[in-house]
C-alpha cells in the first residue's frame, strides 16, 4: 500500500457504528476493515418477499416463491405456472444511544423495493408420463440488507479527548522532509492524513525539545469536554439471482444459481468538542485557548461480487420435506472514497512558533484531499438445512438453521502488496466465530386466507467480552390472499440488535465507549400475478 493509501486507511478506524472494545483482541496495525467484514456478511433480509419474511425467512424446505431462488433454487422445481411479483418496502428505523447515562434517540424512514422477480415455468403437463418433470428459471432481485440508521449521543468526559488521538497518531510523525510541515493546504501536496489534518488547524503543535527533537503537544491538557456527534449510515445490500430448479418425478428437486451481490455504504459523521468545566451540575464554555473543534468525515463503500449456490429439496412424504443448500464464497470488487475535515475555535491567545515567534489563534479549517481506494473482499460461504412439516392443506410449519464461518472473511489489495491487510485479517480470526442463525415460521390457511408468523435469531458472532450481545432477533408477522392467478402478502418485520460505539480508540483503552440499541420496523407488500 502506498504512503498516500496508508494514510487515509487511518480513517476507517473511526468509521464504524460497531467497533470492539477489548483492544487486545484487535492487531493494532489493522486498519479497520475487519469491521466490514461482519457488517457486509452478516444479512438481515435475504429473500424479500412478504410470504418469506413473515415466515422468519424459514424457506430452505418451502419452494414456490419468488424467494426461492436466493434461498433455495431446487424450489423452484415446485413451480407449476410463470410468475412476475414486486415487493415495496416500508423501513422505520429507531436507535437510542447511551453516554455516562445521557440517552438520546433517533429515528429514520425508508422506502425502497426489498424484492422483484420473474420466474419462467417449464414444468411438464401431469399427464405426461416423465421422469423429469421440467424445470424453472428466474430472474430476482432481492434487498438482503439495510444499512439506513442515525444516532446521536452526548456526554460529559473528564478523562480524554479525541484531541489525544490525534496527539496520539502525530507522536512518531516527522515534522519536515515528507512530514507535516509538507503537507501544505495551500501547496500540490494538500493534507493527506489526520495527524496532518490536526497540525494544519493547530489542534496539534510542535515544539523542540532539550535534545533538538521535535515533539508534539495539544491544547486541551487534563480538561474537562463536552462530547457530541452525530452520525449517519444510509445504502443497503442487494442480490441479483439467475436460478434455475428442477423436477424430478415430483419427489425430487435440484437446483443452482448464480448471484451478483452489490453493496452502497455511505457514512457520514459529525462529531465536536467543547473545553470547559462543569459548574453547579452544568456545562459552561471554558476560554483558555481552545474553545472547541467540529471534525467531519465522510465515507463511501461499493462492491459488486458474486457467488453461485446449489440446493436440494426432497419430498419424503406429502406431509415432510427437507432441504439442503450450499453457496460459494462471495468475492467482491470494492472501491472506497473518503474526506475528512476538521475546524478549530481559539479564544485569540499568542502561542510560540517551532522557528521563534508567537502567532494569535483564532479560527481554522481544513479538509484533507479526497481518497480511493480499489482492492478485494471475500465473504464466506454458507450453507443450510431446513424442514416444513405439512398439514394437508391447512398449512404448515417451517424450521431452518444456516452455517456462517465470519472468521474466514479476507481482504486484499493487488496494488498494496501482499501484506497490506496482514493485520485486519488477523483480527478477523481474532474475534469472530463461525455462527448460526435459526429461523421458524408457519402459515395457517382458510380458504384463500393466509396467516402467518415467525422469527429469526442470529447469536453474538463475536467472541468480545465486553457486555454488549450481539445477537440479532426478528418477529415476524403477516398474511394474504391467494387468488387463481394472482396473490397478494404483506408483512411486518420487527429487528432488534445492540451495538458499541466508539468514537476513536486509545492506546491506554481510556476512549469513550457508547452503547447503542438498533430496532426496525418494515413493512413490506408483495403482489404477484401469474402469466
Amino acid at each position: 500500500m502506498n504512503t498516500f493509501a496508508k494514510s487515509f486507511a487511518f480513517l476507517l478506524i473511526l468509521i464504524s457504528v460497531s467497533v470492539y472494545a477489548q483492544v487486545g483482541q484487535i492487531d493494532p496495525a489493522a486498519y479497520g476493515y475487519y469491521k466490514d467484514a461482519l457488517r457486509f456478511s452478516q444479512l438481515y433480509f435475504k429473500g424479500g418477499t412478504a410470504r418469506y419474511l413473515a415466515l422468519g425467512g424459514a424457506g430452505i424446505a418451502l419452494g414456490a416463491d419468488p424467494a426461492t431462488a436466493s434461498v433455495n433454487p431446487a424450489g423452484l422445481g415446485l413451480y407449476r405456472k410463470s410468475e412476475f411479483s414486486f415487493s415495496p418496502n416500508f423501513g422505520f428505523l429507531n436507535t437510542e444511544s447511551d453516554y455516562t447515562g445521557n440517552r438520546m434517540k433517533d429515528n429514520r424512514s425508508s422506502f425502497s423495493f426489498s424484492n422483484l422477480s420473474a420466474v419462467f415455468c417449464g414444468a411438464v403437463d401431469d399427464f405426461v408420463e416423465k421422469d423429469w418433470r421440467g424445470g424453472t428459471f428466474s430472474i430476482n432481485f432481492s434487498r438482503t440488507n439495510n444499512f439506513n440508521n442515525q444516532f446521536s449521543y452526548s456526554g460529559v468526559n473528564r478523562n480524554n479527548s479525541m484531541a489525544d488521538y490525534f496527539l496520539q497518531l502525530t507522536e512518531n510523525t516527522y515534522f519536515t522532509t515528507d512530514g507535516l510541515d509538507e503537507q501544505n493546504p495551500d501547496g500540490q501536496t494538500g493534507i493527506l492524513d489526520l495527524q496532518g489534518l490536526a497540525y494544519w488547524t493547530w489542534l496539534t503543535n510542535a515544539y523542540i525539545d532539550n535534545n533538538g527533537k521535535t515533539r508534539y503537544y495539544t491544547f486541551i491538557q487534563d480538561e474537562t469536554v463536552l462530547q457530541e456527534e452525530t452520525v449517519v449510515n444510509t445504502g443497503a445490500q442487494y442480490e441479483w439471482n439467475f436460478a434455475f430448479g428442477g423436477n424430478y418425478k415430483d419427489k425430487i428437486y435440484v437446483g443452482a444459481s448464480v448471484n451478483v451481490p452489490t453493496i452502497r455504504y455511505t457514512n457520514e459523521r459529525t462529531y465536536s468538542e467543547k473545553v470547559g468545566a462543569i459548574v453547579l451540575g452544568s456545562f459552561r464554555e471554558k476560554p483558555d485557548t481552545l474553545v472547541s473543534f467540529t471534525y467531519t468525515d465522510y465515507l463511501k463503500v461499493t462492491g459488486t461480487g458474486i457467488n453461485v449456490k446449489f440446493g436440494f429439496l426432497m419430498k419424503a412424504t406429502e406431509a415432510f420435506r427437507l432441504g439442503l443448500t450450499l453457496q460459494s464464497p462471495t468475492y467482491y470488487a470494492m472501491r472506497d472514497n473518503y474526506k475528512s475535515g476538521l475546524t478549530t475555535l481559539f479564544d485569540g491567545t499568542p502561542v510560540p512558533l517551532i522557528g521563534g515567534g508567537t502567532y494569535v489563534l483564532e479560527s481554522f479549517s481544513e479538509e484533507t484531499i479526497s481518497g480511493d481506494f480499489r482492492y478485494s473482499f471475500i465473504a464466506p460461504m454458507r450453507a443450510g438445512i431446513g424442514a416444513s412439516l405439512f398439514s394437508g392443506k391447512a398449512g404448515f410449519v417451517s424450521g431452518e438453521i444456516e452455517y456462517i464461518p465470519y472468521g474466514f472473511s479476507t481482504f486484499s489489495a493487488k496494488s498494496a502488496g501482499s501484506s497490506a491487510f496482514t493485520a485486519d485479517n488477523k483480527t478477523i480470526k481474532n474475534i469472530y466465530k463461525s455462527g448460526l442463525a435459526y429461523r421458524m415460521g408457519g402459515e395457517i390457511r382458510f380458504d384463500i386466507f393466509r396467516l402467518r408468523a415467525g422469527g429469526s435469531y442470529q447469536p453474538d458472532p463475536t467472541v468480545i467480552s465486553d457486555g454488549v450481545n450481539r445477537s440479532l432477533l426478528q418477529i415476524c408477522a403477516g398474511g394474504g390472499i391467494k387468488l387463481d392467478e394472482m396473490y397478494f402478502d404483506i408483512a411486518l418485520v420487527n429487528s432488534r440488535v445492540k451495538t458499541l460505539f466508539i468514537p476513536y480508540i486509545l492506546k491506554d483503552a481510556s476512549e469513550p465507549k457508547i452503547n447503542i440499541k438498533h430496532s426496525a420496523i418494515n413493512f413490506v407488500i408483495t403482489a404477484g400475478f401469474n402469466f
